[in-house]
């Protein structure tokens, strides 16, 4: 390669702990409780697209749950291959299977059990559409994380957000078939997981509409490409040095512009040819978002606020629901203004989140708050 070339591309310096990583965690997350208060509180319509006549923040506050956990789903993949990635490139051997799967259940297991055991409390006394009366069956799936393998009425079941749990441990069950994939196709393991992930969503419609086509376009295969590119991050970011062509990528103020970039993304919904092109563009500018975060601007003015809720994202995302029950019973919808409601709604999750993780969840965590998951 000329020296001119080499010379011009582009690099950085590796850090141990990545404090933007927090702020995107606690921003999901954020995102994520927002969109469920926001479904409580004001009329939305499912699937809302914006349209002149319809309100503009309608469709910028039901596509913001979505835009959450495709940012989680990215960043979870850059998480959870970062401290390999960092292992190969310092010539360090891997931990092993049985380690990794260790440190793993520790850390995702034993809490979302706990609020496994609150949702199924606060179903007894203040049901709602997010949080459900368990059944013998529904409970048993959601321990063994299978629930979203059997039908709608599962998927959706005891918590509304607990899909994506299962979801993230079959990532994790997969992840020496993905690491596999890596070694042997290169790069072109992105190609190959994004290819999949169109056969089984496309193949889906070949099923009546239903259970069967729901569980087949909800399986992990179809977001599996979404966490392999943020693997596909960490290995680039461990390098510290990339083609001068991810300048393009990675600038000044990139992070934000790419992260509304994704969020534009969701809210308009755009369909070429028939195909809502959201799910395969949207993680593709959040990876954009979360390498410009690391590279460029590792802890960016005005995201403290995030850097702290990331400390307690998991626990956010999982009691939120309960919390909003609460709330639910105890401020009646039009009791006051719906902005109002709306707001105690939000600060209600975060302060219970908050106590979940102090009495539950700090109790497993692999490493000290802040830091990325080991």
């Amino acid at each position: 390669m000329p020296q001119g070339n080499e010379s011009a591309r582009l690099r950085w310096a590796p850090q141990r702990r990545i404090p933007s990583l927090d702020a995107l965690r606690g921003i999901a997350a954020f995102a994520v409780a927002v969109h469920h208060a926001a479904l409580q509180r004001f009329t939305i319509e499912r699937h809302a697209a914006y349209s002149p006549g319809s309100g503009v923040f309608a469709p910028l506050l039901f596509w913001m749950g979505t835009w959450g956990v495709t940012l989680f789903f990215v960043l979870s993949g850059f998480c959870i291959h970062l401290p390999q990635a960092r292992r190969e490139s310092e010539g360090a051997p891997f931990i092993g299977w049985r380690e990794f799967y260790k440190r793993r259940a520790r850390r995702l297991l034993p809490t979302h059990y706990a609020s496994i055991a609150v949702a199924c409390l606060a179903a007894v006394v203040v049901p709602t559409d997010l949080v459900t009366r368990p059944t013998a069956g529904t409970l048993a799936a959601h321990v063994l994380m299978a629930h979203t393998l059997v039908s709608m009425a599962y998927f959706y079941s005891i918590n509304a957000v607990f899909w994506s749990i299962a979801v993230e441990v079959h990532f994790y069950l997969t992840y020496p078939i993905l690491q596999r994939m890596r070694k042997r196709l290169g790069p072109w393991f992105l190609v190959a997981l994004l290819a999949l992930g169109g056969v089984v969503y496309g193949a889906a419609y070949l099923r009546p509409e239903g259970d069967s086509r729901f569980v087949i376009q909800h399986l992990f295969l179809v977001t599996w490409w979404q966490w392999g590119l943020g693997a596909a991050l960490a290995d680039i970011y461990v390098r510290g040095t990339a083609h001068p062509l991810l300048r393009a990528v990675v600038f000044p103020g990139a992070a934000w512009i790419w992260g509304a970039s994704s969020l534009l993304v969701a809210y308009l919904d755009p369909v070429v040819a028939g195909v809502h092109v959201r799910p395969w563009i949207a993680p593709a500018l959040c990876a954009a978002a979360l390498l410009s975060a690391s590279i460029g601007n590792p802890r960016a003015r005005g995201t403290r606020p995030f850097e702290w809720i990331g400390e307690f994202s998991y626990s956010l995302y999982l009691i939120h629901p309960v919390a909003l029950a609460v709330t639910m019973r105890l401020l009646h919808r039009g009791t006051t203004s719906s902005l109002v409601e709306f707001a105690l709604d939000v600060a209600a999750c975060i302060v219970v989140s908050w106590v979940f993780f102090q009495l539950v969840e700090r109790h497993f965590l692999n490493t000290q708050p802040r830091a990325i998951p080991q």
